[in-house]
């Protein structure tokens, strides 16, 4: 549906038949009554995915000490971000919105919610960078990566970034019309008065979405070139459970101590038989083929079981490349949720007529929807989260199994 279809200009509508669309009265644009309610709607929603959502990430990492690592921890902190955004930039710009852009929270709180709002959507995207940089490093580094990236090297990198986040936003927020000695936004409205200035929108546009974006497509090309490299090293094995079983020698063995006759409780005839005939060369070579190919379910029962170490690094370069995955759909999420808005508010800053309102409101909940979508990645990347948030939302697990 396109904007000509929602919104309509009033020498298109016979004013005097119509009593059910509302005017907005900044631009002039006809508004069908149902629009606003699923406006309300979907904000709820988003509003609800992401302060639910990110409490139970939190949550989830203090009660479960194993979610405790120094990954987790940037995560940790991501999902501190996501809350604020959610809990405060995101309920009271709906409500700001949802009273056709009537700001009635004070000029002093105003400034507050700027400051949280830039600030936690810049810190947000230092923390996929760091995110990123620390699987480039656990990838390089190998069982280095234990020792040199401890939870303490990891709170002085989220320190500097939270310096870094509020450096930038926080004096422009609070004193920049103190600076000029006047204000361009209006007492009903709340926005930072940087807002219109176009250098200082065009050099954040480059550090928050043009910098980040080359730098996180490199960590991430870097992060699967490495991981390709590694699935070449070692090609994919015989055994896909790693793990080598002779049973025939071990049924050799068993014969040679015990005495005919005399089995494992529980043991069948059939391999009683097996054992006595496995002097056939021909059969015993068939026998030994099945048995490494068959695999063995409890290798402490026979002492010539093997773990084929190729296939086990195969199998963690596998997860490695499942991680990278998860980690890509997380930067290509951050892009598509925030080119749209910072490339509007460079237009906006040039020219206020260019872009209509309401499509700009648009790419700011967009926006903010990343804070929504970000502890479903992790859930679906972590199934230790997942157990987490199943057992702090029972319904959750109940709704998984009416699913299966």
């Amino acid at each position: 549906m396109t904007t000509s279809q929602i919104f309509f200009k009033p020498d298109d509508l016979n004013l005097s038949t119509s009593t059910e669309a509302t005017v907005d009265e900044d631009d002039g644009w006809y508004i069908p009554p149902w629009v606003p309610g699923i406006a309300g709607v979907g904000m709820s929603v988003l509003i609800l995915l992401a302060v639910v959502g990110n409490l139970l990430v939190i949550i989830s990492y203090f009660r479960d000490k194993q979610l405790q690592t120094v990954h987790n921890l940037y995560i940790l902190n991501l999902a501190i971000a996501d809350l604020f955004l959610g809990a405060i930039s995101m309920i009271f710009y709906a409500d700001f919105t949802l009273k056709s852009w009537n700001w009635a929270f004070g000029r002093v709180f105003c400034k507050i919610w700027c400051v949280n709002d830039y600030t936690m959507c810049l810190m947000s995207v230092l923390l996929i960078l760091l995110l990123s940089l620390d699987r480039v490093i656990l990838l390089r580094n190998g069982a280095e990566y234990i020792a040199k990236e401890t939870k303490k090297v990891a709170m002085v990198k989220i320190s500097i970034a939270w310096v870094i986040a509020f450096g930038i936003y926080g004096p422009c927020v609070i004193f920049w019309d103190i600076v000029t000695g006047y204000s361009v936004i209006e007492k009903e409205n709340c926005d930072a008065e940087f807002i219109r200035d176009l250098h200082f929108t065009l050099i954040t546009a480059v550090f928050e979405l043009t910098l980040p974006f080359i730098a996180l497509f490199c960590l991430n090309l870097v992060v699967f070139i490495a991981i390709r490299n590694r699935l070449r090293i070692f090609p994919k094995a015989n055994d896909p459970a790693g793990v080598h079983c002779d049973r025939s020698q071990y049924m050799v063995d068993e014969r040679v101590r015990k005495p005919d006759g005399e089995t494992h409780e529980g043991e069948s005839s059939t391999e009683h038989t097996n054992i006595r005939s496995i002097d056939n060369p021909l059969q015993k070579e068939t026998q030994t083929g099945k048995s490494q190919h068959s695999g063995c379910n409890d290798c402490s029962r026979f002492p010539s079981c093997s773990t084929n170490p190729i296939t086990s690094k195969q199998t963690k370069a596998r997860k490695d490349l499942k991680a990278a995955k998860s980690l890509a759909v997380l930067v290509i999420t951050f892009f598509i949720c925030w080119a749209p808005y910072t490339i509007a508010t460079v237009v906006l800053a040039q020219c206020d007529d260019c872009l209509n309102r309401h499509v700009y409101e648009f790419f700011t909940w967009l926006l903010w929807a990343k804070s929504s979508i970000n502890p479903f990645l992790y859930a679906s990347q972590s199934k230790r989260f997942k157990e987490n948030f199943f057992k702090l939302l029972p319904f959750l697990k109940f709704c998984k199994k009416y699913r299966e």
